[in-house]
């Protein structure tokens, strides 16, 4: 679902028939990618995993507001799953961007945290060990805590004689009080290399109507500046959302930028 509306922008150009849709379809679809990078955040309802080490305050700003609800606060690095590996070939395992990654020679494979059939740590264990050459022990103690809670790293297994690994997570529980939308306060302070995971759901299942109009603007003036750039009007359509990034991107969203800060995270 794209953040701009088709008839929204048409309606601020003035355009009534459909014969400039296509080109202003693959416009609305590169605004998308611009403000989210000038929001410095994602607008879509999803869940969504905050990972620091070390903020050495109580209080910690999490991206993506709205935030509908926190699923899980833990800190610290415990052992969850402990992984071996038989191959002759290097092999690698990771966990990033809620995702475990599984590398074996040549042979990649990726399952999301997130599928329906990865709820827990002993989902993650079963999936490692449908794997061949690979074999994974969940914990007792944490079989049935998240997936989402597995911390990101990448652990090497060079050759078969290796030996094992351990997956590790964030386990041990934080509470948090919110402060704000996007600020909540921990009752502890998390220092030096302690590492605090939280997986919280936030973002728009419905975009609001300012977010809608000020998307629709920048992708409005966007066609503008195309119109008026007679060499971009002779390029190939897959062509312009490349040139209107390089060319107008900076000055779309400058001119609408006071529409776009109310959704904007402006700290990191």
């Amino acid at each position: 679902m794209t953040i701009a509306s088709l008839s929204v922008t048409k309606s601020l150009l003035g355009i009534t028939d459909t014969s400039k849709d296509t080109l202003l379809t693959a416009i609305i679809s590169a605004v998308d990618d611009w403000i989210e990078l000038a929001c410095n955040r994602t607008f879509a309802q999803a869940n969504y995993v905050y990972q620091e080490n070390g903020t050495n305050d109580h209080k910690v700003k999490l991206l993506n507001k709205p935030i509908n609800g926190i699923c899980w606060a833990g800190y610290g690095s415990t052992g969850v799953i402990t992984v071996n590996y038989s191959g002759t070939e290097p092999g690698t395992i990771s966990v990033a961007n809620k995702t475990l990654i599984v590398a074996t020679g040549l042979t990649r494979t990726e399952v999301s945290l997130e599928s329906s059939s990865i709820a827990t740590i002993g989902d993650v264990a079963t999936a490692v060990n449908a794997l061949t050459y690979w074999t994974a022990t969940a914990s007792t103690l944490y079989t049935s805590y998240p997936a989402l809670c597995l911390l990101d790293y990448v652990y090497d297994y060079r050759l078969s004689t290796s030996g094992q690994m351990d997956l590790v997570a964030a386990v041990n529980p934080v509470d948090l009080q919110r402060v704000q939308d996007g600020v909540y306060r921990a009752f502890m302070t998390i220092h030096g290399n302690m590492t605090l995971l939280i997986v919280y759901n936030g973002g728009y299942s419905t975009y609001p109507d300012g977010l809608i109009y000020a998307a629709s603007k920048i992708a409005a003036d966007s066609y503008s500046a195309l119109l008026r750039d007679s060499a971009m009007l002779e390029e190939e359509l897959g062509d312009y959302a490349y040139k209107l990034r390089d060319n107008h991107m900076s000055t779309a969203i400058q001119t609408n930028w006071a529409l776009l800060l109310p959704y904007a995270n402006l700290s990191a």
